[in-house]
């Protein structure tokens, strides 16, 4: 009988001693874990920061998960040195064509291209520069960089 209220007590305490406010976070996407890889990559610009009296910008954009995927869009959207937008100018085909040669990113490659500077904006602004498209997976996969003007 002692040994019963003794471990009737061992058990409430138990209980109580390991109740938590904490959540189990749930995943939000079951089938998350099943779905295919995405690509993942990243753009940089050089010089940076920039200004009107430099001649050209070397872009290079790395892909690091082994997935490649069809540049489908470049945009720069431009802001003042209040962070107030400016403008936009979205890239055709034809200009990203040029800037890299084609729009297909190989997995796991590093490509470059070279682009005449056209910035005529004033020091102290930037630019946020989008790069998006799809991978070989069907996913939709963007990447941004701020680039200085000075």
């Amino acid at each position: 009988m002692f040994e019963i209220k003794r471990l009737s007590l061992f058990l409430i305490i138990l209980i109580f001693g390991c109740e938590s406010n904490t959540e189990i976070p749930l995943p939000t996407n079951p089938l998350e874990k099943f779905a295919l890889p995405k690509a993942i990559f990243s753009l940089t610009v050089t010089p940076n920061p920039i200004s009107a009296t430099s001649p050209t910008q070397t872009w290079t954009i790395t892909e690091t998960n082994a997935v490649s995927f069809d540049i489908e869009q470049i945009i720069l959207k431009t802001y003042d040195q209040n962070n107030n937008f400016i403008k936009e100018k979205s890239f055709t085909q034809i200009e990203i064509i040029s800037l890299f040669e084609s729009v297909y990113i190989p997995p796991s490659s590093t490509i470059t291209g070279t682009r005449n500077n056209d910035i005529s904006e004033p020091s102290g602004y930037w630019i946020n520069i989008t790069v998006s498209g799809i991978d070989d997976n069907k996913n939709e996969v963007s990447t941004d960089y701020v680039l200085n003007i000075q």
